[in-house]
This record gives C-alpha cells, structure tokens and sequence, in this order.
C-alpha cells in the first residue's frame, strides 16, 4: 500500500510503554493494559520559516507542515526494533549535500556514490542521526535502519532543498491516527507496534474515537479485529454534525449508524416534530416556506415522518398535522393569488450585494421556494390523499413552467417561450462561444426584488419601482435572478419525478375518488404493511383482495404480509369504487441498502478486477455510480454476474455496503492504490 497517498491527520498521542508485552483476545477487549492519551496532537510549533517536520515511527510516514497545512507526506524507513530510532523534539542541525559515510566496523569511509549507503543528501538532527537518502530503496516502509530515517533519493532530495536550518523536527510513535475528512466523515488507521512500545485495547482506541464523538459508531468487535489486523488501512466509522434545532445546539454529536444517539436528544424539543411554514433565522427570516438552503429544520420533520416507526404514535400524529396546516396554507396563497406560486415576499436586506437598504418583495431565488413548498404540498398527498394538495403541487410548476407574469418558463428547453441563458459558469456560450449552452430541463432562481447584478440595473431596472413578478432577465450576467444552483434544481427535479408518478392516478373529475395510502408498497418475507383507505380525506371501510396469495396476504383490516418472493396487486373496493397497490415482496435481507450479504465466488479468479463493479475492465466513477445504484436498490439494479459481485467487495469482508463505494472512490481520488481494493496478500 502507499501510504504516501493518503492525506492522513495524526491526531492521537500515545505512551511510550517500552517493556509491556502483547495482549490476549481477553485482555485486548477488557482490560486497560496500555492506553492511549485519546487527546489531539497539538498543532506543529511554528518556525521562523513556517516549516515543520513530523515523522510517525509507527506509520513510517514523514510530514511536511508549512504553518498548520500539510505539503507532503512521504514514506520512510525508521530504526529496526534493536536499534530504534529516537523519539522527541530536534531540529534540523546539519545539510550537506553528497555525503561520505564512515563504515562504524571497518572505519572504511565510502565517498558519495551509488555504493554510499546516505544516498545524495543528509539532514542531521543530532549525534550520528539523520534524515538521509538510500541506496536500498527496496527498505523504505520498513524498520530496518540504526536509527537513522531513510527516504528515496527523489523525496530527500526535495525535502532538502524545502527545509532550512534550524526546522523544528518532532519525531513520535503513534499507533492510532484519526482522520477526519472535511465533510466530517472520521475514519481511523492502526499500524503494527514494531517496537512493541504501544499495546493497544479496545476501550484505549475507543477513547480516541469518542473525541469525535463517534465512539458508539465502532463495536468492541470492529475494534479488536482491527487492532489484531494492525495493517494500517483505513476503517470509515461515522459522519459527525453539530446537531442544532431551532437555534439550539445538542449535546450529543453522532449521527451515523442508526440514530440513536441524535433521536434520545430531540424528545426534549417540540419543534422537532413541527414542519414550519415561516423560516426562523438567517438570512431569510419570516421567509414564506418550509425550508431552503439555510434553514433545515424541518426537513428533519419530514425525515421523522418517512421514518415513523422511530417516534410515537403522538409524534407522529404532530408531523403529520403540521406538514398538513403547512400544505393548506400553501394553497391558500395560491389561491389568493392570480397566478398560483405558493409563495409571497417578504422584507429583507442584503448587507453584502445591496447594504443597508431594506427591500419588499420577492427573494434571491423565488422559484425555489414555489418547489420547495410543493415538496411540502406532495407530502401532504401521500398524508390524506386529498386531490387538492397534489392540485396545489401541479399549480406551483405550472407557475415555473410559464403561467407567470412574464409568460415565461423559468427551465431551459420547456415551454414556448423559455430561458436559455441561465447564470452558470460552464454553459456560457452567451459570452464564449466555444463553451455550450444550458442543456434542457435547467432551472433559474427566478424573479428577485433585490437587483443585486449589476448588468440587470444597467437595464433600467430600479428596486421598488417594479412588481417583483417582473423583476426578471433571461441573461447570463443577471445572476440575481438567473442563478443556477443544485439547491434549487435539486427540489425541481423531486417535484417533477413525484408529478411524473403520481398524477397519472389522479382524476380531474372524480372528487370522489378511492385513495389507498401507500399505493406502492415493498416488504420483506414475513414483513407487513396497513393499507389505508379515504375518500375525500375520509377513512373508509373497504375490503381487500389480493391477486396471489403465495406473494402476499392481506387482512380484513387491510393489514398486508409478504409470503414469498414476486409481485402482486391488492384491490381494494368500497361501493362502487377500487383502487390497486402494486406489492413487491423480497426475501430477508435484499432491501437494506447498507449491507448485502456476499455469496462464495467459485469463479476463475483471474477473471476477479476488485473495484471493476461494471466489468468494463476499467476502475472508474463509472463503477462508483453502478455500486450505488446497486445498494440503492439490488432488485431494480442488480449487478452483472458473480464475477461483478466479487469485484464489488472492495474491502473484503462479508457485505458489499457503503464502505465498498468509498474505498473505490478513493481509488478514483488517487487517495488509495488499485491494488489496495479487495483482499490483501
């Protein structure tokens, strides 16, 4: 493995614990024999220059600090156990280029050369130790050296001409290293204990975890088997938040496996269990919606109702209530208005683009609130089945698609009269022909009463002089009100996929329709799942049928169970009225979308490219993509052959799951070697 490659953070100081002998199974997983001070490594001193070097004896790793950013990382070779090499504060004391060395045994001095075992470049540090070139690079990574460190001619040589004199040098032997990446996923590695200084426990490595909050995360088990591996490879345990509801921030940090740790915490907060329809906070404060890209509380609300088996029947009964009054609402601005957008203006400053001025009327990106309250709107539809909350989500893209003011539709390539040239810094070909326009189905963030651009005041545009319905140019320097952003057209393309899926079961003239909630459902064998019938809102009593009872069953109280494996519909009748719910049943362990069992390969294992999920012969985000498509849902995506299922167990153990699709991301990012996927020799 290069371990050279990967961007690691030391973060865990260990006790020197020369003379300890190694551990049990037992002793690793109960007892306290050898610990680790759990506690962040201080950041580098800072030299006159700014330059830092820290060496981990245990990883062999060399790093060069400039301030407290990492420049490089190269591999070493360290002192073999007898003679180990020194540990503590030094610095560099000594350069020289084209070394002689002095054989200690025959006192035959060796001039620089390829027979010169200094290699071309010495750092001294003190006495007889130093940071030196080699001419046995095959001994790099390895503990091999009288105490000295070695590193290949090519890395020395441009550590030599990046460090001056007097760089401070801190040498440590650290067993554990935590990383934690910017999205605040932490990861950790272990490395053999070459000078058998540093025994290791569960607890001791669990104590390093827990100050990133994550110590829940990794079971005594994952522990101790990686302790026992000791390879130095990277185990991703959680992703870490700042949990804040409402302006108040948790105590508890950990968010990762299954909640637990975040949901005994937000008992204590009504407001959890509240979709908003006013922003609180931020900059867009008493803002007419349920969420946008700086105030996410209540897409927590909703995700608590998606998982309503983890709250309380109360609970659940106040999300549902409040993502309905908020639904209603949304209508009824639609309805008092001429053309339909679930929104209205607010008062707002900008400080940073306007200053002081306070302006009335439509936000920076209008038309992501009409999607995002439609969102809110769909969710209600699947609550009540209620036809006007999907009317009210047909009405909002009615609004974006161009039954505006302007008669325009605010998405590239729909309507008949559309955007074309939305703010985007790769689809210019407005201002560089050679770059291409926006493909279809983009959409801008819309009217803005601000003005904030520039090129649109050029115009003559002129704050508070126009209705903000009209406050509007189709242009590529108009950035205030044509902006392309995900956080928008992410929501656009929701609301599309749920129009695309469930309008074609609504009827125009029915009132009166039959709703089942679900009307798709997915269940395990042996799992069930209650139908819901209403009219109008209304639960009725309605009776249940099922098309094949070796699929899946269903009660009088329409309560329905999988039986096998396959598909069915139940029909579902009240007076003259039906309804159908299409079924899929699969066996036992086929839906998690976080770990799938992996089946003995008895293939050629030549045939076997670890990483290569798609067998296209190549490790790509290709792969990547068809990994977490497969994970997403095996049934509807199920990889190629026996052969693609190997490949896919990229960190080799007896799942494909979500560490697989990182380690191959990895590879892509060059973070990790090809050769570091699937099984290590």
């Amino acid at each position: 493995m290069l371990l050279y490659k990967k961007i690691t953070a030391l973060c865990c100081t260990a006790f020197l614990l020369a003379g300890v002998s190694g551990y049990t199974a037992d002793a690793a997983i109960n007892t306290e024999v050898g610990s680790l001070s759990g506690m962040p490594l201080p950041a580098p001193k800072k030299s006159e220059t700014g330059k830092k070097i820290t060496l981990n004896l245990a990883s062999r790793l060399l790093t060069l600090y400039e301030g407290t950013e990492k420049v490089r990382i190269y591999p070493v070779a360290v002192g073999a156990p007898e003679t180990p090499s020194p540990v503590g504060e030094f610095s560099i004391s000594e350069k020289e280029v084209n070394p002689s060395w002095t054989d200690p045994k025959t006192e035959i001095t060796v001039p620089s050369g390829p027979s010169n075992p200094l290699g071309y470049r010495w750092l001294g540090l003190y006495g007889n130790y130093g940071i030196h070139g080699t001419n046995a690079p095959w001994s790099i990574g390895r503990s091999v050296s009288h105490g000295c460190i070695r590193m290949y001619e090519e890395d020395v040589e441009e550590l030599f001409e990046s460090v001056p004199m007097g760089t401070p040098v801190e040498i440590i032997y650290a067993r554990v290293i935590m990383e934690e990446a910017p999205d605040h996923t932490v990861s950790y590695y272990i490395y053999p204990d070459g000078y058998g200084w540093e025994p290791l426990t569960v607890s001791s490595v669990k104590e390093c975890l827990a100050h990133y909050g994550v110590e829940d995360f990794a079971t005594p088990d994952e522990v101790y088997h990686k302790i026992i591996a000791s390879d130095g490879s990277v185990t991703y345990v959680a992703k870490h938040y700042d949990l804040v509801i409402n302006g108040r921030k948790l105590k508890k940090k950990a968010l990762g496996k299954d909640g637990d740790s975040y949901y005994k915490d937000i008992k204590d907060y009504g407001d959890a269990f509240t979709v908003l329809s006013t922003l609180e906070g931020g900059e867009n404060n008493g803002s007419f919606g349920s969420f946008n890209w700086g105030n996410t509380a209540s897409l927590g609300s909703l995700s608590l109702y998606l998982n309503g088996d983890t709250i309380t029947s109360d609970e659940l009964t106040k999300v549902k209530n409040s993502i309905v009054d908020a639904s209603e609402l949304y209508i009824a601005k639609e309805e008092e208005q001429g053309y339909g957008i679930p929104y209205q203006g607010t008062t707002f400053t900008d400080p940073v683009n306007i200053g002081d001025e306070v302006v009335n009327g439509f936000e920076w990106g209008s038309n992501s609130f009409a999607v995002n309250n439609a969102i809110v709107m769909a969710y209600a539809y699947d609550i009540t089945g209620d036809k006007k909350h999907i009317d009210g989500v047909s009405t909002a893209m009615d609004y974006v698609l161009g039954r505006n003011p302007l008669s325009v539709s605010y998405v590239t390539g729909y309507g008949s009269y559309h955007i074309s040239r939305p703010h985007h810094r790769y689809w210019s070909n407005e201002l560089d022909s050679t770059l291409p326009v926006a493909p279809d189905g983009v959409m801008s963030g819309g009217p803005g009463a601000g003005l904030q651009d520039p090129y649109i005041q050029a115009l003559g545009f002129k704050r508070g002089t126009l209705a903000s319905e009209r406050c509007y140019v189709d242009s590529i320097e108009a950035w205030s009100v044509n902006e392309v952003t995900i956080n928008w057209n992410a929501p656009f393309a929701w609301v599309v996929s749920f129009l695309q899926d469930e309008a074609p079961n609504v009827s125009d003239s029915d009132e009166d329709k039959l709703v089942v909630t679900p009307s798709k459902v997915e269940v395990e064998v042996g799992e069930t799942e209650t139908l819901k019938p209403t009219v109008n809102g209304s639960a009725v009593d309605a009776t249940f049928e099922s098309s094949d009872d070796s699929v899946v069953t269903v009660d009088a109280n329409g309560t329905i169970t999988g039986v096998g494996e396959g598909t069915a519909t139940i029909t579902v009748t009240f007076g003259d009225k039906t309804a159908t719910v299409n079924v899929t049943v699969t066996e036992v362990g086929t839906t998690e979308s976080t770990g799938v069992t992996v089946p003995s390969f008895t293939g050629d294992l030549d045939e076997v490219k670890y990483g290569d999920v798609n067998v296209d012969g190549f490790v790509d985000s290709s792969d990547i993509v068809t990994l977490n498509k497969y994970l997403l849902n095996n049934i509807a995506y199920p990889l190629k052959s026996d052969v693609a299922m190997e490949n896919a167990n990229c960190v080799y153990d007896t799942t494909i799951d979500t560490k697989d699709s990182v380690a191959i991301i990895n590879c892509v990012l060059q973070i990790i070697e090809e050769s570091d996927l699937g099984p290590q020799k």
